[in-house]
């Protein structure tokens, strides 16, 4: 079965009290996961390509990383060709 790289986004707005704009940042820093859980947050998203090659994926990945969809135990170097 054949693997692609997928990027995936959510969006929220979050009203913080602070005492300035940098607070503000540290405020929703802290409480980003929780507005994200709170509001439901619709997510979209872009499949961006096949990956055929460990050196192909993307965003942190590696070959010891477990895919999602699949057996939950098989790492990705054991789907993919290894890098040349």
């Amino acid at each position: 079965m054949p693997i692609f790289n997928v990027i995936a986004t959510m969006q929220t707005s979050m009203v913080v009290i602070a005492d300035d704009e940098d607070h503000a940042w540290e405020v929703a820093q802290e409480h980003a996961q929780e507005a994200f859980d709170d509001a439901n947050a619709p997510y979209q998203t872009h499949v961006t390509g096949e990956v055929k090659k460990v050196e192909h994926l993307r965003s942190g990945w590696d070959g010891d990383c477990i895919p999602y969809g699949g057996d939950e135990n098989t790492r990705l170097r054991d789907l993919l060709t290894p890098n040349a």
